[in-house]
This record gives C-alpha cells, sequence and structure tokens, in this order.
C-alpha cells in the first residue's frame, strides 16, 4: 500500500554524524513539477535531543524546494514524526526561467 502524506506533515531526515534535519510538506505544485513542496528548517539537532513540533514550527526556515516525498519515505529516507498546521501566510512562488519547456536547440546561440 502506498504511504498518504498529508500537508503539514514534519519528517527527520538523518544529515550525518548524529545529526538530523526537519522538513514540513506543505503543498503540491501542479504547475511546474507537480511534486511535493517541503520547507526544511535551518536548525538541525542530535539525535539525542529531538525538538517539539512546536518548536520546529516556530524555527527559521531555510529555503523551500520540490520533493519527491513518496520515493525518499518509500526509500527511508525520512521518516515522519508528525504534523502540524501551517502558518496562514505560507505562500510560495518558484520563478520561471526564459527556457522553461523549450529544447537546447530552440535556445537562442550567443
Amino acid at each position: 500500500m502506498r504511504p498518504r502524506h498529508k500537508i503539514g506533515d514534519i519528517f527527520e531526515v538523518s544529515i550525518g554524524d548524529g545529526t538530523v534535519g526537519y522538513f514540513q510538506y506543505i503543498d503540491i505544485d501542479h504547475s511546474q513539477l507537480s511534486s511535493a513542496v517541503i520547507r526544511p528548517f535551518v536548525v538541525s539537532y542530535n539525535t539525542d535531543n529531538t525538538p517539539t513540533i512546536d518548536i520546529l514550527i516556530a524555527s527559521q526556515i531555510h529555503f523551500h524546494a520540490h520533493i519527491f516525498l513518496t520515493a525518499g519515505y518509500t526509500l527511508g529516507i525520512w521518516r515522519k514524526i508528525g504534523s502540524a498546521l501551517l502558518p496562514p501566510t505560507e505562500n510560495v512562488v518558484f520563478r520561471n526561467s526564459p527556457d522553461y519547456g523549450v529544447r537546447s536547440e530552440q535556445l537562442p546561440t550567443a
């Protein structure tokens, strides 16, 4: 059975040397990659010092990114640790580049 993830789910990922980082699943971007959009938190923690969900949600966001959420979960790269509501002001926009959807032979040569 395929795992079901919900917007707001929070995941833990090992970043080496007994340190873990966390990210929150915040949306599906149907306009570009049709993939999950996450917001990783800046702070990392020792595996012996697990923060509460409230502490994570209040921490600073590092960036936003597209990922294949189910693939990483299935491969054991990250694991779900909980869920939390998103802040009401969460509005992520990814910029397009001039070559979006254009074949390389269609690009102008310099």
